[in-house]
């Protein structure tokens, strides 16, 4: 298991994206750059069928254009040296 340390690749970030709230952080990023629309329609079912999902194939090029710019997001977020804890108003530095 890697450490805060180490850098996590996406395919291990997006599994932890409970670091530094990348989560919750990746979708205000991802709203704010693609719109609500493209996150109901492409990201939310993602959070509500299980993160594994991710691994299902997209169901079309939009599909996966997308996933990839939420999973970048995760990655940065996760990767990120400045620590986070989640409060009530969101992610604050730790």
């Amino acid at each position: 298991m890697p450490t805060k340390k180490e850098r996590l690749s996406q395919g291990f970030a997006v599994f932890n994206c409970h670091i530094n709230g990348a989560k919750k952080r990746a979708d205000r990023e991802f709203k704010a750059q693609f719109g609500q629309e493209a996150f109901e329609k492409y990201i939310a079912p993602l959070h509500e069928d299980g993160i594994m999902t991710v691994l299902h194939e997209p169901k079309d090029k939009l599909d996966a254009a997308l996933r990839g710019a939420w999973v970048a997001l995760c990655t940065a977020y996760v990767n990120e040296k400045i620590r986070y804890r989640l409060t009530a108003d969101g992610p604050v530095p730790a």
